[in-house]
């Protein structure tokens, strides 16, 4: 008997799921050994390659996984895969890498700008010292308000 994944999906939204709960790697890597949950997993058509499911799913690469983000992470790579899902994935990957271009551009952009900013400022500052230092008596200049 398969799994009615609506059914799945509507419990799950009914149930109090504790997000506080963490899964580490190695206890899903436990569980996933157990032929009752082999079995599950098999109802809900999730790929065989589960050694790296995981890794998969952690996409974050915090080592551990919420429970919320377990059942979505399942449930995102059940069934067969299309060239479409490859096809999305370096669309949204090549997005993500021209946005971080961008990112950079206007970071180093405004770096420069500070740079500038900060140099200007200890340029002045450092010209009025200077032209304060030549009005005020030569102080340590040699000279000695000692008598010799």
């Amino acid at each position: 008997p398969s799994i009615d994944l609506h059914e799945v999906l509507t419990n799950c939204d009914d149930m109090n799921i504790d997000d506080d709960v963490v899964i580490s790697k190695e206890l899903f890597l436990l569980v996933i050994q157990q032929r009752c949950v082999q079995k599950l997993m098999d109802d809900l058509d999730i790929p065989p390659d589960r050694a790296n499911l995981f890794d998969t799913i952690d996409a974050d690469g915090s080592g551990s996984l919420q429970v919320t983000e377990l059942l979505q992470g399942l449930l995102k790579v059940r069934g067969e895969l299309h060239k479409s899902d490859v096809v999305a994935s370096l669309l949204a990957l090549r997005a993500v890498q021209e946005m971080l271009r961008e990112m950079h551009e206007v970071s180093q952009k405004n770096q420069m700008a500070i740079m500038e900013h900060l140099g200007v400022q200890y340029r002045r500052l450092g010209r009025r010292t200077m032209l304060e230092v030549e009005k005020s008596p030569a102080v340590g200049m040699g000279t000695s308000s000692k008598p010799h």
